[in-house]
């Protein structure tokens, strides 16, 4: 009942570290770009107490539970724009309106 481990049995070593690096590195990476962002920061939220259950349920052998979870991931990383980025100068623009 652990998805992490599932993943690495189901695609060995590489593709275990590669799906469990991935997940990591995307929650630290969106947790910096959400700052002050409430909204976003609340589906970051959500999409980490995901990420921990996953270590206790087999949450992506459910397409219900996955597909939605995958698609918010998604969509935060085009939603936070990333620092020194147009994007995310526009957005403090309008922000300061």
């Amino acid at each position: 009942h652990n998805d992490y481990l599932q993943q690495a049995a189901d695609s060995g070593a590489v593709g275990g570290i590669a799906f469990s690096g991935f997940i990591i590195a995307s929650l630290v990476v969106l947790v910096r770009r959400t700052r002050g962002n409430w909204p976003l920061f609340a589906v970051w939220l959500g999409l980490l107490g995901w990420a921990l259950q996953s270590f206790v349920e087999f949450g992506l052998y459910v397409p219900g539970l996955a597909w939605p979870a995958f698609c918010l991931l998604g969509w935060l990383w085009t939603a936070a724009p990333a620092e020194g980025t147009q994007a995310e100068h526009f957005d403090r623009a309008n922000r300061e309106d």
